[in-house]
């Protein structure tokens, strides 16, 4: 059908948003008679109406799934709040104020003129062409040329034009001229877009108009919205909005003028809600039950000039956006860092705009928008993000880090906030150093220019050691990334960086040095954000490459899941490399196919479940021993306990505490950095935590515990049992037993064992002799002792007193 249509949009009365994405008659109630359907339409009008519905729909073939997509995110955050209180939320209070007491009787001769509004158009007054408005959208009987929506466009913009060129008084608050003017998009799409509002504000001297470029939506709709609007209408309208969201960075709010059966509103769409102030009538009623007159329409047409008089920098947009400038320049203040558009590229830190990065921009809640630049002469991005208010700044997760991680993450250049709180959103801004392309796309690379697989194997090793030490780096710092993804590991001349951390989180059970400056300088509370991040855990990150756990919506988050989902980056890059996943593949690799979150942890425990064939199941054919050794390691420090598989126990308790083996850890990643106190938190195994002084000292400090310290007496004797037996016979010989006769050398730990069923009886037993013993001492004392070095975990052993697993916390 498409090929038949003409090649630019038909110019008929009525455009393409006179049928919505349902079908119904825009403006209507739910439940309302189909416009085509309705005896009210003339048959003319049905067609050409079809006509334009289905030339828009062959233009953007997904309009109707993305404005239903908009219409069940914009529903449910509709607030309709009085127009002073509007007001005050915009921080336009004062202005206001200075205006409401200058502005007198302004606009009082043409408030007299307006017209009545009819079943299908607007009727003036007959003797409208002998007054000092003229032009009007009517013919000589005063019956307005347009119907419905293009009645009350063409009314406002008639009133926008004199409105405009009347003679204001000079007055402070008042101003003489608008620095808008209206673009009529009625019959015409958008320049570089498939979309057509009713209108768009855009700022005077500005070519083209586009949605780049523009201040104010404007959108007509026949029906009345004071009972509540039409979800196909907040679609549309939405669709409207994000457009103008992907398009301009700056951004705190999108204002929209709405027109309705004769009412005009104004509608502030924020990061979190949508808020409606009716601000009055432009049209006198045809029911003589409704009680408004003149006056009630001057208001409205006072409170329309006061809203498009405002600057674009007081009115939702915090820098001039409407410019060529290329640069932009952070000016640091002593609050917030300010941003400006800027021709001069010498100046301190400013930053040169070259392309833009592809990221997808939702109508609401978190968005980054990113640019390839030049700073200082070096290839940089400027990432600027609207983040919640409750969430951690990445810019402070990046001064959490730099130190440890330094080599492991991009270098950043400049950080800061440029908006502290706009309807709970900041905005932050990063320079940071350019770090390459993403892993992913780096595997694509290598693929298409014969990379041998050797060599591309030995790079993704490296990498995935580099990033892991990265994550253990970070995590001792007292930093957790939470979205680790292929997008998010970028490869430049063969090295690996981690970047993105904006998903991340601080820990709460370590310090972390200078913390007071970092929530000054990026306007956040960090007690406060832990909490409210820890409750987001298990929505945090790419389906994709979550883990078991976390797919299952765990509650406990830990470096372990972060390591996890390494391990799926890694083999979904190598399938890449390989041709089991790209464009000329019809459907991903079992272990990569994403259905509902627990289905997918369901096929992902069974794709792992057998050693020998895992790799398949991901699209891996051939592997390379140097990165086939790598995922063998991460396999078994993930996925099994003493070399039995845990993938059920994982799906069955989502909670479920996994050990870190550091003997096959350190195939993959330097582990040292998990024996130091900051990864207390962490359960470990190996001989790494278990050479015999360690474990002679930690045991002799136990035993001089009080009573309520045998907890990790038993568990360090309970580590003991994996090391050699020369070690259990010296470990063994501290404790004290149930009986003096002498045990053959290597098999007092063995005698014990055998006198006890369970290992609730045997901790209860460590437990009755420490309790017992002769050697108590001063409690605070004793129990300030702690081991030099971690032997164990901290937690309860398994056995008497150890919590449920959904109860236990990693952070």
């Amino acid at each position: 059908m498409s090929s038949e249509l003409p090649a630019t949009p038909p110019n008929l009365c009525g455009h393409e948003e006179q049928a919505d994405a349902t079908g119904t008659a825009s403006g209507q109630a739910s439940g309302s008679v189909a416009l085509f359907s309705s005896p009210t339409t003339p048959a003319g009008n049905r067609r050409r109406v079809l006509f334009q519905d289905q030339y828009a729909d062959a233009k953007d073939p997904d309009r109707k799934q993305r404005r239903y997509a908009s219409s069940l995110e914009v529903s449910p955050r509709v607030k309709v709040v009085q127009y002073s209180e509007l007001c005050e939320d915009l921080g336009l209070t004062e202005q206001l104020q200075i205006y409401e007491s200058a502005v007198g009787t302004l606009f009082d001769d043409l408030s007299e003129h307006m017209p009545v509004i009819g079943k299908a158009g607007l009727n003036y007054s007959p003797n409208v062409s002998d007054t000092a408005f003229s032009s009007k959208p009517c013919d000589s009987d005063g019956k307005s040329t347009g119907k419905k929506e293009r009645a009350l466009t063409d009314h406002f913009a008639w009133l926008w034009k004199h409105m405009d060129a009347l003679p204001k008084p000079d007055v402070p608050g008042v101003k003489q001229q608008s620095p808008y003017r209206l673009a009529d998009h009625q019959a015409k799409f958008v320049l570089d877009s498939n979309l057509q509002p009713d209108g768009l504000f855009f700022r005077r001297g500005v070519k083209p108009v586009t949605f780049a470029t523009a201040h104010i939506i404007l959108e007509a709709k026949w029906a009345t919205c004071e009972n509540g609007f039409a979800e196909a209408d907040l679609g549309q309208i939405g669709d409207y909005v994000l457009r103008m969201w992907t398009e301009q960075y700056s951004r705190a709010f999108v204002p929209v003028i709405l027109l309705h059966g004769g009412n005009v509103s104004l509608m502030a769409f924020t990061r979190h809600k949508v808020y409606v102030a009716e601000l009055g009538p432009l049209c006198f009623p045809n029911d003589e039950t409704l009680d408004f007159s003149a006056a009630d329409i001057l208001m409205a047409l006072q409170r329309v000039w006061f809203i498009l008089t405002l600057s674009a920098s007081s009115f939702g947009n915090i820098c001039d956006f409407t410019n060529n400038k290329a640069g932009l320049q952070f000016i640091t203040g002593s609050d917030v860092t300010r941003m400006v558009r800027t021709a001069d590229y010498r100046g301190n830190n400013v930053v040169r705009l070259d392309e833009r990065i592809d990221r997808p921009v939702k109508i609401f809640r978190r968005t980054s928008y990113m640019y390839r630049s030049i700073f200082a002469g070096r290839s940089a991005i400027l990432k600027l993000t609207w983040t919640p208010t409750y969430c951690y700044p990445e810019g402070a997760g990046y001064r959490m880090i730099g130190e440890a991680c330094n080599g492991y993450i991009p270098e950043v250049y400049l950080s800061g906030v440029l908006v502290k709180n706009a309807f709970g959103y900041r905005l932050e801004f990063l320079v940071l150093e350019d770090c390459g392309i993403p892993i992913d796309t780096y595997a694509l690379r290598c693929r298409n220019v014969g990379t041998k697989a050797e060599q591309f194997s030995a790079t993704l090793a490296k990498s995935i050691k580099h990033v892991s030490g990265c994550l253990a780096k970070a995590y001792a710092a007292g930093v957790l990334h939470r979205d680790i993804s292929a997008g998010n590991i970028a490869i430049k001349g063969g090295q690996a960086r981690l970047i993105e951390w904006g998903y991340s989180r601080a820990r709460s059970d370590i310090d972390i040095p200078n913390l007071d400056e970092i929530e000054r300088l990026f306007a956040f509370d960090n007690e406060a954000a832990s909490m409210e991040e820890r409750q987001h855990d298990s929505l945090t990150g790419t389906n994709l490459f979550m883990g078991v756990q976390m797919l299952m919506g765990s509650t406990e988050r830990s470096l372990i899941h972060d390591l996890e989902s390494l391990f799926f980056v890694g083999l979904y890059t190598l399938a890449k490399f390989q041709g089991s996943i790209g464009p000329k593949c019809d459907k991903l690799p079992l272990g990569f196919r994403c259905v509902g979150n627990e289905e997918t942890a369901a096929i992902r425990v069974g794709c792992l479940s057998a050693k020998n064939l895992y790799l398949e199941n991901f699209g891996i054919r051939d592997c390379p021993d140097v990165i086939a050794q790598v995922f063998d390691s991460m396999y078994q420090t993930l996925f099994t306990h003493k070399g039995r598989y845990i993938g059920g126990q994982m799906l069955a308790d989502s909670n479920y505490a996994r050990e870190i083996d550091l003997d096959m850890a350190s195939k993959f990643m330097d582990t040292q950095i998990l024996l130091s106190k900051s990864c207390s938190d962490l359960e470990m195994s190996g001989s790494q935590l278990l050479d015999e002084s360690m474990l002679s000292a930690n045991i002799q400090t136990a035993c001089n515990m009080d009573t309520s310290s045998y907890a990790e007496t038993a568990s360090i004797v309970e580590t003991a049992s994996i090391v050699k037996t020369a070690s259990i016979v010296k470990t063994a010989s501290i404790v004290k037993t149930a009986s003096n006769t002498k045990t053959p050398r290597g098999k007092k730990k063995r005698a014990i064992r055998m006198t006890f069923k369970t290992r609730a009886e045997y901790a209860n037993f460590l437990r009755n002799q420490l309790s017992s013993d002769s050697v108590k001492e001063n409690t605070d004392a004793s129990s300030a002792q702690s081991p030099a070095k971690r032997t164990a975990s901290t937690r309860t052993p398994r056995g008497a007193g150890k919590k449920p697993a959904s109860k236990r916390r990693f952070n």
